[in-house]
Parts: structure tokens; sequence; C-alpha cells
């Protein structure tokens, strides 16, 4: 018995239209499973980055969320670029000491929302919106004159005191984005959770974070398996409006699931005991060092508001 041509042909990739209907190969579906096992592994990854032995991985999760939060305030209420500077590249150090890959961090933290920020807030820094020194002139419209109360210049320019505005908006973004990654990669969720509740929070709102967070990791595990049995199953082209029928019935099957998943963890969480509140115990001090990183943030805070 011959071997069928598809088992021994190369896997198909790339994505191709036909003339008079449209037709894909299952790209789609590797495409999905690839993203759906990168967020699996990313989360694997914070764990295991969480359980290191680096500096920032021995403090009390107390401290680090009190250092993180007094370091955020610092940097939303500087008004200096190198204060801004100087917080992200400390925030970098500790990263580094505390095994990280500072790099890989940084490219993902500055190549988005603060780059987006910037450009989104750009133009605040024209002439129309700031007054102040020109820097780059852009147009020589010729015009000028006052419309619904606005005045128009005879010239639109970025004015450096605009720009000052824009670089501290983008580098406080990516600053405090720095520090909460920093927070995240150094402590595992459950003890971040831990703390939260340590400090009064609301016991509703930590248990229903914590719970969505857990069992969202449950939900693309168990949506990497569908994706998985899908393109096991699936052989040759696939018709658009068949893929389309496929996320469908893929969401719909995702959220049955889902329903019936969460009538069996609470019949679980019933039957071992659970009241409506659960126990966060944290029966941990306070060390000398988780002290010290606490009054060196609290410093940095103050040293900013007098400066």
């Amino acid at each position: 018995m011959a071997i069928p041509k598809w088992m021994v042909s190369p896997a198909e990739v790339a994505t191709t239209s036909k003339k008079g209907g449209s037709f894909t190969k299952t790209n789609f579906i590797r495409k999905t499973m690839n993203q759906l096992r990168k967020a699996v592994v990313e989360e694997l990854a914070t764990e295991k980055h969480a359980r290191g032995t680096g500096l920032w991985q021995g403090l009390d999760p107390r401290a680090k969320l009190v250092c993180v939060v007094l370091s955020i305030l610092s940097a939303g209420m500087s008004s200096s670029i190198w204060e801004l500077v100087t917080i992200g590249l400390g925030t970098a150090v500790v990263m580094a000491l505390s095994r990280l890959p500072v790099w890989t961090l940084q490219k993902k933290i500055w190549g988005f929302i603060p780059l987006v920020t910037i450009v989104i807030s750009l133009p605040a820094a024209l002439n129309l919106f700031t007054n102040g020194t020109p820097l780059l002139v852009l147009a020589h419209p010729g015009w000028s004159g006052t419309v619904w109360g606005m005045t128009l210049p005879a010239e639109i320019y970025l004015t450096q005191e605009g720009m000052l505005a824009v670089a501290r908006l983008g580098l406080r973004v990516g600053v405090s984005l720095s520090l909460a990654a920093l927070l995240v990669l150094t402590t595992p969720v459950g003890e971040i959770f831990k703390a939260l509740r340590a400090f009064r929070f609301p016991s509703l709102l930590v248990t229903v974070l914590e719970m969505s967070y857990r069992y969202l990791v449950v939900f693309l595990q168990f949506s990497l398996e569908m994706w998985e049995a899908r393109f096991l199953r699936t052989v040759g082209r696939i018709p658009l409006g068949r893929q389309q029928r496929l996320v469908a019935s893929s969401m719909g099957a995702l959220f049955a699931k889902s329903m019936a998943f969460a009538d069996e963890v609470y019949l679980a969480m019933r039957c071992r005991g659970y009241s409506g509140e659960l126990v966060f115990p944290y029966n941990r001090s306070l060390k000398a060092i988780d002290w010290g990183w606490c009054l060196a943030s609290a410093g940095t805070l103050l040293a900013v508001l007098l400066l």
C-alpha cells in the first residue's frame, strides 16, 4: 500500500488565496497554536524567574510591593528627566542583580507602550497647544487669526518645552512598567496576592484576582489542546468560511467548558470547607534588608518631592 502524498510532502506554512473562492492552508491553526504556546511558556518562565536566587527573590513580598509603589510614585511626581533616567537605570541594575534577562525585558517594555504613548502625545508639543521656544519648524501656513477661541500662529513648530513634557511622559510610563515587571518576575503570583491581603485589601477582590489569574492559565492550556487536536485532524486546505466556523465553534466549546469547570471548582471548594472567604496566612516577619529597601524607596520619593 502506497503512502499518501500529503503524508510525505513538507508541512504547508504559507498562506495562499485562489481566485473565485478564498482558500488558505492550515497556517492559521499553526499561528493560533504558537501564540497559545507562547503565552503558556511565558507564564512558566515568570514562575521560574520568581523561584530563582537573585537579589530581589530573597526579599519579603510585602517589602517589594511597598518599594515598587513608592518608586512608581517617585517616577510619577518627578519633573526632571535625569531623575527618571536614574530611576530607570536603577531598576535595570536591580533586574540584572536579580538574574533577569534585562535586555530582553527592556526591549519588550520600551518597544511598545512607552513608544505609543510618545507618538500619541507628540501633537501636544506643537505651539498650537504649548507655547515655548521653537525647536523644529514644521510648516509656514501663512495665515493667522482666532478660530473657536484658539489663536492660529503664522508658523507651526515643535516647542522645546512641549518635547520635554512628552519625553517625561514616555519615561514615566516606561519606568513604571519596568518596576511592575520587576515585581511580577521576582515574586510568585500567590505571594503577591498574600501581600495584598496583608495590607488589608478586600478579601473578595484578592480572591477574584487570584482565581482569575490561575484559571486563565488553565484555559490557555485547554485552548492549546483543542487547537492541537484540530490541527491533527485537519488535512489539506480549509475554506475561509469554514475557518470562521471553526473559530466560532471553538469559542463556544471553550465557553461551555469554562462554565462546567467553574461549577466543578466551586463544588470542590465547598467540599474542602470553603465558606465564602479564602484564608491568606502570612506569618513571616520583615528582616533588616526588607526595611532597608523600604527606607531607600521612601528616601527616593522624599528626595524627588524636595528637589
